[in-house]
């Protein structure tokens, strides 16, 4: 499970990372595909940086703080708040192989889609495991 949470709190901060290159290196692909994109682009960095926070959150809140301090709403969500993390990545490489530009940068994209949708499954399976054993399914009381 701690592999789990140093993924998950790797991967939550390299996509600030990436928001933050995109929104401020001009002479970034990423900020070409905020200039080519326009508004939806720039939503979708602003919805990619409130998602990877509230991942980063969740990650702090429930894993690594001490078991008084419990974000319910993070533990529910938390497949899904991954997954469209992975979905919006996936974007972002659409993008730029749409422009044709950046097939490295795109690739690179791809594979933290990848690995975030597998922080999913394997949260996902970890909990599905847990609930034949103990109460962690309780979380909706």
């Amino acid at each position: 499970m701690k592999r789990q949470v140093a993924d998950r709190i790797f991967l939550a901060l390299l996509t600030l990372l990436i928001v933050c290159v995109c929104a401020f290196e001009t002479s970034s692909l990423g900020h070409f595909m905020v200039t080519v994109g326009g508004l939806p682009a720039v939503a979708l960095l602003v919805v990619l940086a409130l998602l990877s926070l509230s991942a980063l959150g969740d990650t702090l809140l429930n894993d690594v703080l001490p078991e008084r301090y419990v974000f319910r709403t993070g533990l529910r969500c938390r497949q899904g708040l991954w997954l469209t993390i992975a979905v919006l990545h996936t974007m972002q490489a659409w993008v730029l192989m749409n422009n044709r530009v950046g097939y490295w940068v795109a690739a690179s994209y791809f594979l933290i889609a990848v690995r975030c949708a597998a922080v999913s499954f394997l949260d996902l399976r970890y909990r599905h495991s847990c609930e034949r054993t103990t109460d962690f399914g309780a979380l909706d009381a």
